[in-house]
């Protein structure tokens, strides 16, 4: 079965004004279309908020009804007017296919398009996720892409553990402990050389930034704590209980030299492999509330 790849490019001018241009592989130019979102309708303020939005509007005694209700009614809605004809024209070009939404980074409001629901917009009658269509997003910045670095004789991991104090609690003692046996574990079986190094008390922007910037950085980080969609939740220096520190992802890893997958890839000087952020939902989605 063939796989086709499609480019959806995005030009924002706003969180709630952007034009569409969907391209085939040769730049061939197949449908397009301009989306205003009317923050009015109830509908355009859950798709950019979804998941608060149904945290207060589903009944607790018939939570997966109502739901399942708005996730319907909001995928309907957005397929009319945030994918519009770019929809129909998606899947005229067949399936299974890989659509990539390319957002340019030197339009500051095209961030928050990575965190709205894409893939619940419905065309003819299903939501992308199950008509075989896949998004991935991509931040391009004018930078031509590097080649990742092949990891050394000893593969170099930092994990990192945040929960500061006054947020909810997280059962990172077990992850730690979990992680430490499954790395060593591989390390063992596969006579791999693994150093891996714990950073879980005192996680500060500036601990981390030192961190990150040690000698030739880290093949893999690992984060786990609280997240934002646009930022790592981090302890404040000098503060009392309940204070904490968003950090922008992009800000962090750009200075850090560190790269990663989408949706936190970035073109640095020294190219890492792999970030994995291992998050909770510490906040709503808009991104002009998350930084």
């Amino acid at each position: 079965m063939p796989y086709h790849h499609l480019a959806l490019e995005a030009d924002v001018q706003d969180a709630q004004h952007w034009f569409w241009r969907l391209k085939d592989t040769r730049g061939n130019l197949l449908s397009h279309h301009e989306v205003k979102l009317d923050l009015s309708d109830w509908r355009a303020r859950a798709f950019v908020d979804l998941y608060r939005y149904m945290r207060q509007h589903a009944a607790p005694d018939r939570q997966e009804e109502d739901e399942a209700r708005l996730v319907q009614e909001v995928g309907e809605w957005a397929g009319e007017r945030v994918l519009g004809p770019a929809g129909p024209a998606i899947l005229a070009q067949g399936t299974p296919v890989t659509v990539q939404v390319v957002l340019s980074a030197n339009q500051p409001a095209a961030e928050s398009l990575q965190y709205l629901p894409l893939e619940l917009a419905h065309v003819y009658g299903q939501p992308l996720a199950l008509r075989d269509v896949s998004l991935v997003f991509e931040v391009r910045n004018g930078v031509p892409p590097l080649t990742p670095q092949p990891v050394g004789k000893t593969m170099r991991m930092l994990a990192v553990f945040s929960l500061p104090t006054g947020a909810s609690a997280l059962n990172l003692r077990q992850e730690r402990y979990q992680l430490k046996q499954k790395i060593r574990s591989i390390a063992r079986r596969k006579g791999l050389a693994i150093h891996l190094r714990v950073l879980q008390y005192g996680v500060t922007r500036k601990a981390l930034e030192e961190i990150l910037s040690e000698g030739e950085g880290w093949d893999l980080v690992h984060f786990s704590g609280h997240g934002l969609p646009a930022g790592l939740v981090l302890e404040k220096v000098g503060s009392s209980g309940g204070s904490v520190q968003a950090l922008k992802k992009v800000d962090m890893l750009a200075q850090s030299s560190v790269a990663s997958i989408t949706p936190f890839r970035l073109e640095t000087q020294h190219v890492h492999q792999l970030v994995v952020p291992c998050v909770r939902d510490s906040g709503i989605l808009l991104r002009s509330d998350c930084l």
